[in-house]
């Protein structure tokens, strides 16, 4: 019997163990695919004559699911800096001098400013600070910030899909947990008396109240003169006459 009782007893905590798994299991899936999306920052300060660029890499492919956010500020308020991404092959071309087609996310009229950019493919990417002010004569110090961005909006969905779930479960568990605990608590503080099986209960009857009886007695009245007399009396005091009871 009781080793009965203890493989019941180690089957439930197995079940409990089983019920908690899951959740914890979806818990660092979301904490791993949340670790997955990175992000790495260069900050460069450089002097920009007329005609002059600097670029910034990502040094590593990146593609839609990632991103690169970037930003800049000129020392000289009278030179604006344009800003241009290009992919490895295009960036070789623009270095060269060679035609080249690339993407212009900053149009050249701010010494400051900032922005991102999405790829449209998987490639290493250049973001070009380029010097093309119409006052040529005058040179600038920039400092630029490029944040490259890997895994960025479908790993935050996986990662929000996987999570969510996990964390209501988790919170429901808990919730649950915590309801079971007050209604025992208050069963315990407030206990509640059954017959036959915490022992018999003793039950009150109601007492009855004592009927009260009258010793007050009758009179009747003479029909000749209407003298009251006692119930006992047979002539009235009167007149003399016979009085009759009801």
């Amino acid at each position: 019997m009781e080793k009965d009782i203890s493989l019941q007893v180690i089957k439930m905590k197995e079940r409990h163990k089983n019920r908690y798994g899951l959740p914890l299991l979806f818990l660092l899936l979301s904490l791993m695919f949340i670790c997955v999306n990175t992000a790495s920052a260069k900050q460069d300060t450089f002097t920009l004559s007329y005609g002059e660029y600097y670029a910034i890499s990502s040094e590593e492919e990146i593609g839609r699911a990632g991103g690169i956010a970037w930003s800049f500020v000129g020392s000289n308020t009278n030179i604006g800096i344009t800003v241009w991404v290009f992919d490895q092959d295009n960036f070789t071309k623009f270095s060269e001098g060679d035609p080249c087609l690339g993407f212009k996310v900053s149009d050249g009229s701010h010494y400051s400013a900032f922005g991102s950019y999405t790829p449209h493919k998987t490639d290493v990417w250049y973001v070009v600070f380029l010097h093309v002010d119409l006052d040529s004569t005058q040179i600038t110090t920039v400092t630029a910030d490029v944040t490259i961005i890997t895994g960025g909006l479908v790993v935050g969905f996986l990662a929000l899909i996987i999570g969510l779930p996990s964390l209501i479960t988790v919170l429901g568990i808990i919730l649950v947990v915590v309801l079971i605990f007050r209604k025992k608590n208050k069963q315990q503080q407030y206990p509640q008396n059954s017959s036959g099986i915490n022992g018999p209960t003793s039950i009150v009857q109601p007492r009855e109240q004592p009927s009260l009886q009258s010793n007050a007695t009758s009179d009747i009245f003479c029909g000749k003169c209407g003298i009251r007399s006692s119930s006992d009396s047979t002539f009235c005091g009167k007149c003399g006459s016979k009085l009759y009871k009801p």
